[in-house]
């Protein structure tokens, strides 16, 4: 037997297998969906924005001073020393196994010369997140800005902030909220 034909049939499979995978794998792209088209079985996603109506804080995620006076500013508001506070709750993902991803973006307007040190922050279990707020005494979230500036500012949140099911927001005093989007997607396996 010539060698050449003894290994024409293995050629000729794997020739037609890259064809055949190659294929597969643009008509996956070209529906956007990637290499492998594997379904996710318990798709996470939530999408709440608010901008609106009155705040509904919930007390147990802020420290001592605040709860003096959450839901003392709503949405949009005009005056000066009021501070906002703000709670989110949504469905826990369901699932042993869940690989979520999340962002809360907040746009933020100065209500005047005093703002500057104000701060917005995430809080949980009556504390501020560490490395999740933005301003203070000294710090830059109004510097360099007039009364009625707007700025937005955005928060990834960490798989276990997600999983946790609220996310509550501070802002102080003389900084009004605009708008608050919340998005978080991912998939989750191995239902409970």
């Amino acid at each position: 037997m010539n060698i050449k034909n003894k290994y024409r049939p293995f050629a000729h499979a794997a020739l037609v297998s890259m064809l055949v995978f190659g294929a597969n794998t643009a008509f996956a792209q070209a529906a956007g969906r990637g290499p492998v088209d594997c379904p996710c079985p318990i798709p996470v996603k939530v999408h709440i924005s608010k901008s609106a109506l009155g705040t509904n804080a919930d007390a147990s995620d802020f420290p001592p001073i605040a709860v003096k006076r959450l839901n003392e500013a709503s949405y949009n508001a005009t005056q000066v020393n009021k501070m906002f506070t703000e709670t989110f709750k949504w469905e826990k993902p369901k699932g042993r196994v869940c690989e979520v991803k999340g962002s809360v973006t907040i746009k933020l307007k100065n209500l005047g010369e005093i703002a500057s040190n104000d701060s917005v922050g995430l809080f949980e279990n009556g504390k501020g997140l560490p490395g999740f707020s933005q301003g203070g005494t000294g710090g830059a979230l109004w510097q360099g800005t007039k009364p009625g500036a707007i700025k937005t500012v955005t928060f990834n949140l960490t798989s276990a902030m997600v999983q946790r099911g609220q996310l509550s927001i501070l802002v102080q005093d003389d900084t009004a909220v605009q708008e608050v989007k919340l998005d978080i997607t991912g998939c989750c396996i191995t239902p409970n």
